[in-house]
């Protein structure tokens, strides 16, 4: 459990880094992220003076949040030497990350800025430019791929220098370890998420619906919460019209997250929601040697590769893309053993990307 705002963590001594981000609870993937993040700085030695900024939505959860970040303030303006790592906060968020990056900067502090969401890459605005600006060309910002990078530098001129940090290593292990058997005929399809219309509930269902019809598919399971009255009313229609074909499990966690990767042969992931960065439940999928089919959107696309599933275009049919590739499936083909492979090699990489970034806030 990391210590609250303001805590301390130490497992070294050494200049702190000064890190500002959300932490659970609530355990949105920001935080779980972030929370994750700081083990691994923690472990590699980098001694953290944390400030957790999580906090409801709404106007009062927003002042709540301000509040959190201006008590980071006066450690950056007058603490110990050290480096500034920065959770970039989403839209009006913005300035309360631009406010601490200015102050870090006038500090002389190196500063590093993690990118989470996607929107203000794929639509710049006006406040992101304003926090580039503010916190300078030697600002480090750091994205979740390469390719993410490469889009935030060409939206905003003033972002000079770019890294990539990847989440596949706050993928539990176990995933890793986990058996899974090998089902004669159509395979079972699985979707886990927030469950939105954007993230693609209604195109999770379509597409069952499709293969089952085709001989494709022989069952369906779902798990996550209803984050809107949408995605309840898509559930409890595929459940009546299914009937034991269909399973929605609810929220799942730890062993109940596990079994819902055992019990599943393909994962599909057809997401728009704006935000899209990776989709961590994609590489959970693939620790636990399930193919994911999903819609190409940011780092989509180098994570699932040629090897751990589908990508599809986002402009495509998902459905239609989806049953092509079910058409070719082999329970005994490998699909499984590729997927995990895939993950493997995305975890090497990840690495050596820890170890760039403590380079970096270590100075």
């Amino acid at each position: 459990m990391l210590p609250p705002a303001g805590g301390e963590r130490r497992p070294a001594v050494g200049r702190p880094v000064i890190f500002v981000g959300p932490l659970p609870p609530p355990a949105h993937g920001q935080a779980v992220s972030t929370s994750g993040l700081a083990d691994r700085l923690a472990a590699a030695g980098l001694a953290l003076a944390v400030f957790n900024v999580n906090g409801p939505s709404g106007p009062l959860g927003f002042l709540r949040r301000a509040l959190r970040h201006a008590s980071a303030l006066p450690r950056i303006l007058a603490g110990p030497d050290g480096a500034l790592y920065l959770s970039l906060n989403a839209n009006a968020g913005m300035a309360l990350t631009a406010l601490l990056a200015a102050a870090g900067r006038l500090r002389r502090r190196p500063v590093v800025i993690h990118h989470h969401t996607y929107g203000h890459i794929a639509r710049p605005r006006r406040l992101m430019a304003l926090l580039a600006a503010a916190a300078g060309s030697r600002a480090l910002h750091l994205t979740i791929c390469p390719a993410m990078s490469a889009a935030l530098g060409a939206a905003y001129p003033a972002v000079r220098r770019t890294g990539a940090l990847s989440n596949v290593g706050i993928v539990a292990d176990d995933l890793l370890a986990l058996q899974r058997p090998v089902r004669a005929g159509p395979p079972v399809l699985g979707h886990m998420s927030n469950l939105t219309e954007t993230k693609g509930i209604g195109r999770v269902v379509e597409t069952f619906r499709a293969a089952r019809k085709a001989g494709l598919a022989a069952r369906l399971v779902v798990a996550g919460p209803f984050a809107e009255p949408f995605a309840r009313t898509m559930v409890e229609a595929a459940a009546a019209e299914f009937g034991p074909d269909f399973d929605y499990r609810g929220p799942v966690y730890g062993p109940g997250k596990a079994q819902f990767f055992a019990d599943i042969d393909v994962f599909l992931f057809p997401s728009l929601y704006d935000n899209e960065t990776q989709g961590i439940v994609n590489l959970e999928a693939l620790a636990a040697g399930v193919p994911v089919l999903a819609h190409g959107l940011c780092c989509i696309p180098g994570d699932v590769g040629g090897s751990g599933g589908l990508v599809v275009p986002p402009d495509a049919d998902f459905a239609e893309a989806a049953g092509v590739w079910l058409a070719r499936w082999n329970p005994a083909g490998g699909a499984a053993a590729m997927a995990r492979h895939r993950f493997r090699a995305l975890l090497a990489s990840h690495a050596g990307e820890v170890d760039a970034l403590v380079a970096e806030l270590a100075g």
